[in-house]
This record gives structure tokens, C-alpha cells and sequence, in this order.
């Protein structure tokens, strides 16, 4: 048995969403509808990180549009 906050954390890594629901599909026989959730999480995930990544990358840039004679002031 997997302690809930375990599972939570879990779904944070898009490989779980991917097994289980490929799982379901190429071994168990699963219509689509029935991996909905699965895919509407990985979407979720991709939109989560891809932020992430976005505003870290427009971090990135900012700081290197700084000249460096005033960053060292």
C-alpha cells in the first residue's frame, strides 16, 4: 500500500500518468474515454512545467539584458 502523500507526489512525475494509462490501453483493451484522466493530467503537467520554464527563461533574460557595468553598482 502506497501512503497517499506518496501517491500525491507521484502524479507530479508524468511517467505515472503515462504508464498507467499506456498500461490500460495496450494490455487491458481500455477505450480512450477511459484514460481521460491520464491524458487531461499529462496536458496539465505540460502546462505546469512549460510555465515554469517560461517565466525561469524570462528570469534568465532580464538579468542578462542588465549591463554588466550597472549589475556591479
Amino acid at each position: 500500500m502506497i501512503p497517499p502523500a506518496v501517491h500525491v507526489v507521484s502524479l507530479l512525475v508524468p511517467s505515472t500518468s503515462a504508464i498507467n494509462g499506456f498500461t490500460r490501453l495496450a494490455q487491458l483493451g481500455a477505450p480512450l474515454a477511459d484514460v481521460r484522466g491520464e491524458f487531461l493530467l499529462l496536458w496539465g503537467l505540460t502546462l505546469f512545467y512549460g510555465g515554469i520554464a517560461w517565466i525561469l527563461e524570462v528570469r534568465r533574460r532580464r538579468v542578462a539584458s542588465v549591463p554588466r557595468w550597472a549589475a556591479s553598482d
